[in-house]
């Protein structure tokens, strides 16, 4: 019989005022993190548990060995593995690297939410474990990958994940908790599980007793494996050494034989040729002195133009709208953002009723900036609850990214007020980039960070938003 968890929607006044308050004038409390993580590849799932009764995530023995039965399968087939991390504080989000050799065996698809929650009817991983008590909820996931069609020889990958929306202590998850928990909506005692990661072995690798997948670092193919996470001062990148990122291995039909890909790299990297100096010869010549030349001038380049990097600027009108079933909220106002950038408008609207339920609105948008003044408008809809007329705070979050991972945020915590009426219609629509999507081909991927990226909220090809209830694998 399945037990309901039970989750509170209304608490004292003065402490939805405190915590309000807090959060919309940025009074962070520091979280005096001192972080050790890890993130591994464990090949044998068995004892990776999740308790939706208790909202609990549960690690067993990560093995980084799998080993299959002689005389193993010799046609192309599939195995699932997990990506995991531990001993970790205030994740919001991250990234893996992986290197491997593309006629052996590779990723294939990738689950960023394993586990159902079936009192939420939602699908979880470690980064979403948390509730939010705002709306009772999991946060959705924004996830990105780039995966390069198999071909022989040696390839990489890069795929990541962070929660949508704002960050903040009790949202982003430790494990295991601190002293003092931030939150007790979840607990991860021994670690969380990131993602489920197809592996496909290609055929004619029976035998083979050393297959690998190679988590490593930015070295020699970057951006490399690192992890966000929350601070007082806000988001920190922490670049997790090779030492610490653990590898995957599997005997296809062999005792399965691990590898060192810590101290060298996997796959191997040929040494470039050391030019060997020719000697001169043994007659010297007469030596001749030729007539001078007339020095042509080279010819100048031209320059490309870079486009002016610009301060932010963000702006929000002092009254929006509620539609008449009070489901959806209207705002607007002002941006202006370097041109060529893509960027990532979040905006949040909260709301009292009878001095006790906290209504919260999420919408977010994504576009081109120009360079320019752009006037923006974006419908939030209410998670929980019916707005009404009046006054409503608001957080709205303008997150850029350009060419060669520049990275810029600001946000703006104002109060507006709402009157009856329909949104008007959003803008500035959604659009690809201009400076074009980050992929790669065999053996080469993009250098734009997947975390920076999703970080961002943008959906740029690859960087997709997990919606509550999808519970499909990503093919690739």
């Amino acid at each position: 019989m399945r037990h309901p968890r039970i989750i509170y929607s209304t608490v004292p006044l003065l402490l939805l005022v405190a915590v309000l308050t807090a959060f919309l004038l940025t009074g962070l409390r520091s979280s005096h993190a001192v972080q050790n993580p890890s993130i591994s590849l464990d090949m044998v799932t068995t004892g990776n548990t999740y308790d939706d009764v208790t909202n609990t995530m549960t690690l067993g023995t990560i093995d980084n060995c799998l080993s299959a039965d002689p005389p193993g399968n010799s046609a192309t087939h599939n195995h699932t593995v997990h990506i995991v991390i531990q001993n970790i504080e205030d994740l919001i989000g991250w990234q893996a690297r992986m290197n491997y050799l593309g006629d052996q065996m590779r990723p294939s698809a990738v689950n960023f939410i394993p586990f159902t929650d079936n009192i939420t009817g939602q699908n979880v991983s470690f980064v979403n474990l948390p509730i939010d008590p705002t709306t009772t909820t999991h946060r959705d996931v924004v996830t990105g990958i780039s995966i390069p069609p198999g071909e022989p020889g040696p390839q990489t990958a890069l795929i990541g994940s962070v929660y949508l929306a704002e960050q903040n202590f009790p949202i982003s998850p430790d494990s295991p908790h601190k002293a003092v928990p931030d939150d007790a909506s979840y607990n991860a005692p021994t670690g969380g599980v990131l993602a489920a990661l197809t592996l496909q072995v290609l055929a004619g690798n029976a035998g083979n007793p050393s297959l690998f997948m190679n988590l490593d670092d930015d070295l020699p193919n970057g951006p490399g494996s690192d992890l966000q996470i929350f601070t007082a001062t806000g988001i920190q990148t922490i670049n997790v050494p090779v030492n610490q990122l653990g590898d995957g291995y599997h005997g296809e039909g062999a005792t399965c034989l691990a590898l060192d890909c810590v101290t060298q790299e996997c796959p191997s990297v040929p040494e470039t040729p050391t030019p060997t100096d020719t000697p001169p010869p043994t007659d010297t010549p007469t030596p001749t002195t030729p007539p001078t030349a007339t020095p042509t001038p080279a010819a100048t380049a031209a320059a490309t133009p870079t486009p002016v990097r610009i301060p932010l600027t963000l702006t929000v009108n002092p009254t929006g709208t509620v539609s008449r079933d009070g489901f959806h909220v209207g705002l607007g106002g002002t941006l202006r953002c370097t041109a060529g950038h893509s960027a990532f408008l979040n905006v949040n609207a909260f709301q009292f009723v009878r001095g006790q339920v906290l209504l919260s609105a999420f919408g977010s948008a994504s576009f081109n900036c120009n360079g320019i003044m752009q006037n923006w408008a974006v419908t939030a809809e209410s998670f929980a609850g019916f707005f009404k007329s009046g006054h409503a705070n608001v957080r709205v979050s303008l997150s850029t990214f350009g060419p060669a991972g520049i990275f810029d945020r600001t946000e703006i915590a104002t109060q507006v007020r709402l009157r009856k009426g329909e949104p008007p219609p959003e803008s500035p629509p959604e659009s690809p980039p201009i400076f074009g999507p980050i992929g790669g081909t065999a053996g080469a991927v993009g250098g734009a960070s997947v975390l920076a990226l999703a970080a961002a909220g943008m959906t740029l090809g690859f960087v997709r938003v997990v919606r509550r209830n999808d519970r499909r694998d990503r093919d690739i």
